[in-house]
Formats: C-alpha cells, sequence, structure tokens
C-alpha cells in the first residue's frame, strides 16, 4: 500500500549511512530494522541503500521499501521527500544541492559539525548519534522534516542557490588569487 496525496504518490525517503554502514551483516541487517521500523511508524515509501547483497534481499520484499546497493545521489536525491544521511560533507552537499532536508545520524568526526551545521541553516533537526539510535527517535526526527513546510522551503531555496554557483571557477580564482604570485618564476 503506497502513500497518495491528491491521487499522486508522494516521494520516498532515502535512507542511507554512505560508507558509514558496517561490514558486519549482523550490524546492517540491525540498521535495516531501525529504518523499516521508521518506515512502518510514518507509513511513508523508503528507499534503503545497503551495500551487502545478501542483506538486501530480505528487506526487498517490504511494500513500501525500495532497496538498492548503490544510489546516484544526484539522481535520487530530488526525486525524494528528506535525506537521511550520516552527515558526510559530500552527502550533505548533495542533499543540499538536490533542495532535500536532512535527518543526520553522525557516527564520528566531522559529521556531528556538518548535522550542526543543517540544523544551523534551518533544512534538519538536531542531528541523532549512531550510537544510540532507535526507531522512534528516527521517526521523530523524520517525522518533524516531513511536517515541516520551512525546512523544505529553506532546502529547496539553498538547492537553486547551489545550483547556480560555479564552485569550480571560484575556488580556482581564488587559488590563483592567493598563490599566483608565489608560483611565478623568478
Amino acid at each position: 500500500e503506497a502513500v497518495q496525496v491528491s491521487g499522486l504518490l508522494t516521494p520516498p525517503v532515502y535512507f542511507g549511512f554512505g560508507s558509514m554502514v558496517p561490514d558486519d551483516p549482523q550490524q546492517v541487517v540491525a540498521v535495516a530494522r531501525v529504518w523499516t521500523d521508521t518506515v512502518e511508524q510514518l507509513g511513508c515509501r523508503a528507499i534503503f541503500q545497503l551495500p551487502l547483497p545478501d542483506v538486501s534481499q530480505s528487506f526487498a520484499a517490504h511494500g513500501r521499501v525500495l532497496v538498492t546497493t548503490c544510489a546516484p545521489h544526484h539522481l535520487v536525491f530530488p526525486r525524494c521527500s528528506a535525506i537521511v544521511h550520516h552527515g558526510g560533507a559530500g552527502t550533505s552537499q548533495s542533499a543540499l544541492l538536490a533542495g532535500r532536508p536532512s535527518v543526520v545520524v553522525a557516527h564520528l568526526l566531522d559529521q556531528f559539525f556538518w548535522g550542526n551545521e543543517l540544523e544551523r541553516i534551518g533544512v534538519a533537526p538536531p542531528h541523532l548519534r549512531r550510537a544510540c539510535l532507535t526507531a522512534p527517535k528516527l521517526a521523530r526526527a523524520l517525522d518533524t522534516v516531513l511536517h515541516s513546510a520551512s525546512m523544505a522551503r529553506q532546502a529547496l531555496r539553498i538547492g537553486v542557490s547551489l545550483a547556480r554557483e560555479d564552485g569550480v571557477s571560484t575556488a580556482v580564482g581564488l587559488i590563483e588569487t592567493r598563490l599566483g604570485p608565489l608560483l611565478q618564476p623568478g
């Protein structure tokens, strides 16, 4: 049974932890169970990116969930309602560029920083910690995101702004301005 709004299917929620999903199949199953329980609680559709094909098969039968071992963020994220991720710099940027709000489940290092930044700019609730993640905690955070028109609008505004930027040219210009004199011969 799919969730419908005005006769249309609602966009799914993307769930993926990038390189932070453990290699241990039991831990991957535990993560996928939290995700599945969250989807059940909220009644939403979902895409699970699970890196181990053997584990993925056991979750593929769930009617609201599409399971994949890899998903090109630039193609998938714009078609989702929200992105649940680990808060890595690249995935955070991909969610912003897609104009979608996030739920960050930080595992370590800079992921806590990026989770705080996404909250600060208004596109995510406070980040969660992977070490104490539960389906009720994840469902509350995701429910906040899915029902926040202001987060959706802010994420879309930032996505449009980022799409207009030419980051490579800006970076090259800054490097040439700062380092150019140092790199000149003689």
